[in-house]
């Protein structure tokens, strides 16, 4: 049995669907360290710009912080 040509485009429309779906999960996937090198950049630049008496001056966040960027750099 033929397709009809209706049924042909949709099947190629969800051929597409299903590849463009792949493509973003895929984009999406990101390793431990990616991960933390992303949220990196903003927390060190949250403790430069932190006020005194918040937590981004606090030493256990500073060292936090820290220990992440060691552990991206090994």
């Amino acid at each position: 049995m033929t397709n009809t040509p209706q049924e042909e485009v949709e099947g190629f429309a969800n051929e597409m669907l299903e590849a463009l779906k792949k493509f973003e999960e895929e984009q999406t996937k990101m390793t431990l360290k990616e991960a933390i090198a992303l949220v990196l950049e903003p927390s060190e630049w949250f403790i430069k710009e932190a006020k005194e008496g918040t937590i981004g001056k606090s030493p256990r966040f500073k060292r936090a912080v820290s220990y992440l960027r060691q552990f991206i750099e090994n």
